[in-house]
């Protein structure tokens, strides 16, 4: 049983964790730093697994950040090139559903687990 409330829990750490990257990613996907350089960099979630059990590592993107010609923004480089963070919209709307998603299936579990003590306790009682 404890087993099972473990990994209900991990999975809704998990979902947390992939939840934070994609609404820190929309609510920076402009912030382009005072000067070159400073851009923010997009993030990955990615789940893997440990000890049997699901775990979310962020790392930056594999390109975090795309060049745009702009010359007279403030982080504008000798080249009128700015650096922002290279963030989908749509794909990090689509990761925030799928963690809802994946959230919600883990709470269910934990429901089920409850459900079952219940059951366990009125046979026993």
């Amino acid at each position: 049983m404890m087993s099972a409330l473990n990994s209900a829990l991990a999975g809704m750490n998990a979902a947390s964790d992939q939840l934070n990257v994609a609404a820190a990613n929309i609510a920076n996907a402009l912030s382009t730093g005072e000067t070159p350089g400073d851009a923010y960099h997009a993030q990955d979630a990615v789940q893997t697994s440990k000890y049997g059990a699901p775990y979310v590592v962020v790392r930056d993107k594999a390109e975090p950040t795309v060049e745009i010609y702009a010359p007279d923004h403030s982080a504008a480089n000798d080249n009128g090139m700015v650096e922002y963070p290279n963030v989908n919209l749509a794909e990090e709307f689509t990761n925030m559903m799928q963690a809802e998603a994946a959230y919600l299936a883990n709470a269910l579990m934990l429901r089920t687990i409850d459900e079952m003590n219940d059951t366990l306790y009125e046979i026993f009682a």
